[in-house]
């Protein structure tokens, strides 16, 4: 089983306001309609690792990460300075977008 790691929507509950909305998906209803998609299509341990989240604990799961990225590969993105923080991240890696 893999982690989610990116916005989520809170491990499928029904937000009903701006700002746990906000929180959840970055104020874009398309990111939390393709992560609940993922969360509904495999099967996860867990769907609240975000971006920035340490290395070390990644790698203590030993879990691969799924990484959705719907919105985020084109020359619009730096995702050297805006994307997920890999580096020592030693688990495997798929990114879907």
């Amino acid at each position: 089983m893999a982690r989610l790691m990116g916005l989520g929507s809170g491990k499928n509950q029904v937000i009903n306001d701006y700002k746990n909305f906000f929180q959840a998906a970055s104020a874009n209803s398309g990111n939390l309609l393709f992560n609940f998609a993922l969360e509904t299509i495999v099967k996860l341990t867990q769907s609240d690792i975000r971006w920035s989240h340490p290395s070390e604990d990644i790698n203590a799961e030993e879990s691969p990460l799924l990484i959705p990225m719907a919105n985020n590969i084109g020359s619009h993105m730096d995702v050297g300075k805006s994307g997920p923080k890999l580096e020592g991240v030693t688990v495997h890696k798929t990114v879907m977008g």
